[in-house]
């Protein structure tokens, strides 16, 4: 008589390979996917603070162009997307400075001097050669005109020092016989301010003189010193100092 097969229980269904193959396909695809799309969405963000912000400076809105060039800056420049956006981070860079420099420019014609300089300072140390040498000249011209203005106000001492700034800047010399010219009237009229003072501030009077003299003999202030103002003040200091 024959025996029966031993008995076994049925053990768990055991999972196919098929599903774990599709699980190891799917995961590498979606990092591509997320690889892909993410510097697609930075991209886009930050081209747009790049044109917004250059319409910003096109309108003279310079503040608000500056943020917004910082942001498209800041988010195509930082070392992850530098990699893929790096020419958008350079041109925004770019585009700061200008807006430094075209804010600067303005700022000059407001006789906004201090302010202007603020911003000819930032285009000049923006690393960008083309702007630091734009940004230069434009601050010889800066510190020129806000000389003028001191000594047209009558603080001439304030101004002979801008006067004397505009040569850090002008390597080229450009405006070095301007600032002569504006020097030697700003000398005179310092001398002439002590010469109306009560009571008058002889010895001050001279020394401005004696300086315009021999700083810029060749200028007409300097000759009229020393044909007439110069001589005239010596002897009123003579006069003076015997009336004691």
């Amino acid at each position: 008589m024959s025996q029966a097969a031993p008995y076994t229980p049925a053990g768990p269904d055991q999972p196919t390979p098929r599903p774990r193959r599709t699980r190891l396909l799917l995961v590498p695809g979606g990092i591509v996917l997320l690889l892909i799309a993410i510097p697609g969405a930075t991209y886009g963000f930050a081209e747009n603070q790049l044109s917004q912000a250059q319409g910003s400076e096109a309108h003279g809105a310079y503040g608000q162009a500056l943020s917004e060039y910082g942001t498209a800056e800041t988010v195509a420049g930082n070392p992850v997307s530098r990699v893929l956006l790096g020419e958008l981070a350079d041109r925004a860079k770019a585009g700061t400075a200008e807006t430094h420099y075209r804010w600067g420019l303005q700022l000059t014609e407001q006789t906004k001097f201090a302010d202007s300089e603020t911003q000819l300072r930032a285009a000049i140390k923006s690393g960008i050669a083309d702007w630091a040498v734009r940004g230069n000249a434009a601050l010889a011209d800066l510190f020129y005109a806000w000389g003028q203005s001191l000594v047209a106000d009558k603080q001439f001492q304030a101004g002979i020092d801008k006067y004397l700034q505009v040569a850090g800047v002008d390597p080229t010399g450009n405006l070095t016989a301007s600032t002569n010219a504006g020097l030697a009237v700003a000398y005179a009229g310092f001398a002439q301010w002590y010469l109306q003072q009560q009571p008058i501030d002889y010895p001050n009077a001279l020394i401005w003189y004696e300086k315009l003299v021999k700083d810029f003999p060749d200028s007409a202030d300097a000759k009229l010193a020393q044909a007439s103002s110069l001589p005239q003040t010596l002897y009123n200091a003579g006069v003076a100092f015997v009336q004691q």
